[in-house]
């Protein structure tokens, strides 16, 4: 039995672009199957940061063709007992190292179906130790690319037996909602735990206060350009998340913010 494919493989890791790590993955893909499409999602994770790949997983799977593979390798358990998944969800393909890259997509019950990547056919024929994405899941993700049916892969598992993090949530209360900083962007954005669906008790967006590090916005925005030049506003980004941000400058340069620090909305 095939697979419906989109033909497109997504690839996010924490490789950067000095290396040649990205090009040997991908050259394993295309030694595989010289007819895939590779996009680059993004190679600037920060070095093994685990959330911060589920989160632009989350953020970003659902903009491509249905049935686009997506490969995410950031592996700082690469060698050890850790075990390489094979999943389904919403239409999408996806394979990760089990280290609570899919803990976002378990927490909104996203994935169908999930299997170990256990097929030793569909690996290099040298496996290395320290680089499982080249050496397995590459391989893997353009035989699924290709057509191969995902049960082909290994066994199937529960999606409860996935590793899922604790993931930082807004903590909401009559008056205020708790947050806190999640993730800086290339912009200096400063994107924060605090999702749309947390404010839906707030009718009014002008009578909103957000404070982080000692400023205050006093209204949330709709674009960067009801700001002035130079000036800290707060929106929800194009995923759904409280975003602090300055139009034309770097919120987190402006504010020395660092991952984790508190986010009130009053």
């Amino acid at each position: 039995m095939s697979t419906k494919t989109s033909g497109i493989i997504s690839l996010t890791t924490d490789f950067g672009v000095t290396d040649p790590y990205v090009g040997q993955m991908k050259g394993a893909i295309l030694q595989r199957n010289p007819s895939v499409q590779l996009v680059d999602l993004s190679h600037e994770i920060s070095r093994q940061d685990i959330i911060g790949a589920a989160i632009m997983l989350h953020s970003s799977y659902a903009f491509f063709p249905a049935a686009t593979v997506h490969l995410v390798v950031v592996d700082p358990g690469v060698g050890s007992e850790r075990r390489i998944l094979a999943a389904e969800g919403e239409g999408y393909y996806f394979i990760v190292p089990d280290n609570g890259i899919f803990s976002l997509l378990l927490r909104d019950g996203l994935l169908n179906r999930v299997y170990l990547v256990e097929e030793k056919a569909l690996f290099a024929k040298k496996v290395s130790t320290t680089f499982h994405g080249r050496d397995i899941m590459g391989p893997v993700a353009a035989a699924l690319a290709g057509g191969l049916a995902l049960e082909e892969v290994g066994t199937e598992v529960l999606p409860a037996s996935c590793i899922c993090l604790d993931l930082p949530v807004a903590r909401i209360s009559e008056t205020s909602i708790h947050g806190e900083v999640m993730q800086v962007d290339h912009f200096g954005n400063i994107r924060t735990t605090i999702r749309r669906a947390d404010m839906q008790h707030v009718t009014d967006p002008h009578q909103c206060q957000v404070q982080l590090k000692g400023y205050e916005i006093g209204t949330l925005s709709s674009t960067y350009a009801e700001a002035m030049p130079g000036e800290l506003l707060a929106l929800f980004d194009s995923a759904g998340y409280l975003e602090i941000a300055v139009n034309r400058g770097s919120a987190a340069e402006l504010t020395q913010c660092r991952i984790s620090d508190l986010v009130q909305v009053n």
